[in-house]
């Protein structure tokens, strides 16, 4: 249970004087009330309550823990209704790699959901990440944190592969038909032999994002190099195929920007960036469990 609802249970058995009444108000067991009470208390180190068979009393100690918590709850309250307030606006500048904006899209909705003021800025990445999300704050340094790393394969449909070239060795994509979408123009990777190797052919078709890829990739147009969580659906189904599998090929970090100043002040961002690790992960697990990867 979260420590603050813990803490609207308090004050709600405070102003009650029993469990009972208590249990009612909050639509719980009484039984409930009571154990949660009581972890509460053995947290705390004292006791709250002086207990006895009609009804409970606070203690001394209660009494001054629940003027504390009036005030917190209070206060907590507040910064949330200014938050969502029309008249209290927040700008966040989110920087995403291009192609893969789709990816982080149902988060962001979420997000959006949950705190409706929130207006986003799109931009272009400020560091050589998939994701970083930054507050208007121009000049300042930014802590990277790692959500994790985004896993690539390459893929080709069965149908492309009947006529395409032998596709045995990473030497053999040369004379592969490339499907990149914008920002892999500069060329896309293998680790081989304990070295990274650039693949940059001249015979590609560019796309917008890693969706217009995939797509182009089922139709048979050509051989691409996808994120994985992005892949593995059409990879399940079979109307795409992984290659050169026995090949490493390396993952790409995907960050997000904390910001130490907004941390104690500002709640949206610290949200924001929890919800985008949260998903990550899930996608991530899921992906990996589809391709055997776990």
């Amino acid at each position: 249970m979260p420590k603050t609802d813990l803490l609207r249970m308090f004050l709600v058995v405070a102003e009650c004087k029993d469990f009972s009444s208590a249990a009612r108000e909050l639509g719980k067991m009484p039984s409930f009330i009571s154990r949660s009470i009581a972890q509460l208390e053995e947290e705390l180190g004292f006791s709250l309550f002086a207990r006895s068979t009609r009804q409970v009393a606070l203690t001394e100690a209660g009494m001054r823990y629940y003027g504390v918590c009036r005030t917190l709850l209070a206060n907590l309250d507040e910064t949330a209704r200014l938050l969502r307030s029309a008249s209290h606006i927040r700008r966040l500048h989110i920087a995403v790699s291009e192609g893969l904006q789709g990816f982080f899209m149902p988060a962001l909705s979420e997000f959006c959901q949950e705190f409706p003021e929130c207006r986003f800025v799109m931009g272009p990445p400020r560091a050589d990440a998939a994701l970083q999300l930054l507050d208007m704050a121009p000049g300042r340094d930014w802590p990277l944190l790692q959500l994790g790393e985004l896993g690539w394969v390459y893929v080709a449909a069965p149908r492309y592969l009947e006529h395409s070239a032998r596709l045995v060795a990473f030497s053999d994509l040369n004379q592969q038909r490339l499907l990149l979408a914008e920002d892999q123009q500069q060329g896309i990777y293998m680790r081989q032999g304990g070295a990274l190797q650039r693949w940059q052919p001249e015979n590609v078709h560019v796309f917008t994002d890693y969706q217009a890829v995939l797509e182009a990739v089922k139709q048979g147009m050509g051989l691409a190099f996808l994120p994985h969580t992005i892949a593995h659906q059409a990879i399940l189904s079979g109307e795409i195929l992984r290659v050169l599998d026995p090949f490493e090929i390396p993952g790409s970090a995907v960050f997000c920007v904390t910001n130490p100043a907004l941390e104690q002040s500002d709640i949206m961002l610290p949200l924001l960036r929890e919800k985008l690790l949260a998903y990550f992960r899930a996608q991530q697990k899921s992906a990996d469990a589809w391709l055997g990867w776990s």
